[in-house]
């Protein structure tokens, strides 16, 4: 068996690209990225990154449905496919945005072939909230502080006991949240709100007024950093 490798091409920008990941894909006889509406944020990185890896490339489309057993059904065909290649011996690389450890479609799949025994490699990649910090100047964690990652579903009440007990935020998914961080912004007048877009990419986008942060869209790839 040839082991399968998950390589993270980070946020956008070719430059965060790690030499580990290039290599990977440039070696691999198959890329495959997931898509969602047609669109790959991956297949657009990697042709950035390298315009002759597109006939490596297969696209997977993943169904926008709140019943998962459809999405689970492509997961399921798409690991019996990378089992019969790696049984080939094929190098196959699985790729995906940011970091393939972070919030990644792809992690599905690598879970489904260690239960089928297929050896997998992760590559590390740059995640959008260390990107993020660096587009803002940002000091993430300093001295005592701590840093929590936490998905777009949270609590004002929640945030009020992490925020005031010194953990500074990273919301993710920030769409789900939008009601939530402009109560916050209003009721909380000593905490810092960094909102970033499309971080990596031409649309890129990074605020900390807070004027500008409630005109925002908050897109699906939007992020908060919030500390006191």
């Amino acid at each position: 068996m040839e082991p399968i490798d998950f390589v993270s091409v980070g946020p956008g920008n070719v430059d965060n690209v790690t030499l580990g990941c290039f290599r990977a894909l440039c070696e691999a006889d198959d890329i495959y990225v997931f898509s969602t509406q047609g669109i790959s944020r991956a297949e657009q990185i990697i042709l950035k990154l390298k315009k002759s890896l597109k006939k490596k490339i297969h696209v997977v489309e993943i169904p926008m449905k709140t019943d998962r057993a459809e999405v689970n059904q492509v997961y399921d065909r798409l690991a019996r496919t990378l089992k019969d290649l790696s049984d080939e011996k094929r190098k196959v690389a699985v790729a995906t945005e940011g970091d393939s450890g972070i919030f990644a479609t792809t992690h599905y799949v690598q879970e489904r072939l260690v239960t089928l025994q297929v050896p997998v490699r992760q590559h590390a990649g740059i995640p959008s909230f260390i990107a993020s910090g660096a587009v803002g100047h940002l000091h993430l964690i300093k001295q005592q502080e701590r840093l929590l990652i936490v998905p777009g579903k949270i609590t004002m009440e929640e945030m009020s006991v992490l925020i005031e007990g010194g953990t500074n935020l990273i919301i993710m998914k920030l769409s789900m949240a939008k009601d939530l961080i402009l109560d916050c912004m209003e009721k909380y007048a000593d905490w810092h709100f960094h909102y970033f877009s499309s971080v990596g990419t031409d649309e890129e986008f990074y605020t900390d007024d807070k004027k500008e942060i409630r005109k925002q869209p908050f897109p699906y790839f939007s992020l908060m950093y919030i500390s006191k």
